[in-house]
């Protein structure tokens, strides 16, 4: 899975400042406290950090599952091809990775932006007569 710069300097800073000394496992996320410490940190263990976090700041509607779809969602709008998505995010089926791609209004502009005709002003329409506006509102 690709990954920016970003991602490597917040890995090497826990790796360096918060995993501990002597860990028992080569997992990278460990527990850092109780009977377990050291150990990889489980699936499990993963949501109960979750439910602490989102208990705490608020943030009830946050869970691993829409963090994955806000990353793949993220990625359809940065233009990637959909196969290569669906690999990524490990779809069995192309319909599964076709709900990760939401046409806002910049990404419909955009795309007509690109089969607009030459010669023809880009951007959205706008009439220069308001007839049928003006008509509408009065109903």
């Amino acid at each position: 899975m690709p990954v920016d710069r970003a991602f490597f300097t917040e890995l090497a800073g826990y790796l360096r400042d918060e995993r501990p000394v002597g860990c028992r496992t080569p997992q990278c996320f460990v527990v850092l406290r109780g009977p377990s410490a050291g150990g990889p940190l489980t699936e499990a263990g993963m949501r109960r950090v979750f439910r602490t976090h989102r208990a705490r700041s608020g943030a009830l509607r946050v869970r691993p599952h829409r963090l994955r779809h806000s990353y793949g969602t993220e990625l359809a709008a940065a233009g990637i091809d959909l196969l290569v998505l669906r690999e990524l995010m490990g779809h069995a089926s192309p319909e599964t990775t076709a709900g990760y791609v939401h046409a806002d209004l910049a990404t419909k502009e955009n795309a007509l932006a690109r089969t607009t005709p030459t010669g023809t002003p880009s951007g959205r329409y706008q009439p220069e007569d308001d007839t049928l506006l003006a008509f509408l509102r009065n109903l």
